[in-house]
């Protein structure tokens, strides 16, 4: 596998650089069919990366690369932790059991999120939980004003307050 990846991204990155990922993936206990999917977040993180010495307060390019990669990796491994809690968490909902006593839902990828979003509207004040459930229902700034029977400067604020919760969980809360 350390071969293929080295082929698949010479001229892209050096080759120390591809044999510190490979080192940290193995060290991290990355499966390595999972491999090629972080090779390739880890080279967009090192392309972007550019060694400063006088930022470095004294690192080594290679122990500041070594850095990133951690950093990368973890973040990609929390990631899916993550989804995997959030599917386990999906099928309980739906009554799935260990062994897979119900049928499992033909798509799933989008159920988690749901999860999610139940999640940040409980943690919203019932004025914000209308004003989601409004604005996904599509109501513009004013109909949310209208059916909250508050000023629009009001319903902006709540938008305001569901956009920030929104990207605590992770969304990017633009769509609001």
């Amino acid at each position: 596998m350390k071969e293929e990846l080295r082929r698949d991204y010479a001229g892209v990155l050096e080759e120390w650089r591809i044999d510190l990922a490979v080192g940290r993936m193995r060290a991290m206990g990355v499966p390595q069919s999972d491999w090629p999917d972080r090779m390739q977040e880890l080279a967009m993180a090192l392309r972007e990366f550019e060694y400063d010495p006088d930022r470095a307060n004294g690192a080594t390019e290679e122990t500041v690369c070594y850095e990133v990669i951690t950093r990368t990796l973890r973040r990609a491994l929390r990631t899916q932790v993550r989804e995997a809690g959030r599917y386990q968490r999906y099928l309980a909902a739906r009554g799935v059991g260990e062994g897979g006593t119900c049928e499992e839902p033909h798509y799933y990828l989008d159920a988690p999120v749901d999860l999610d979003i139940q999640q940040v509207m409980a943690g919203l004040s019932r004025l914000d939980r209308r004003a989601m459930e409004l604005l996904l229902d599509g109501c513009s700034r004013s109909a949310v004003a209208e059916a909250l029977d508050c000023q629009w400067g009001t319903a902006d604020r709540a938008r305001e307050r569901i956009r920030r919760a929104l990207r605590q969980a992770g969304y990017g809360g633009e769509g609001f």
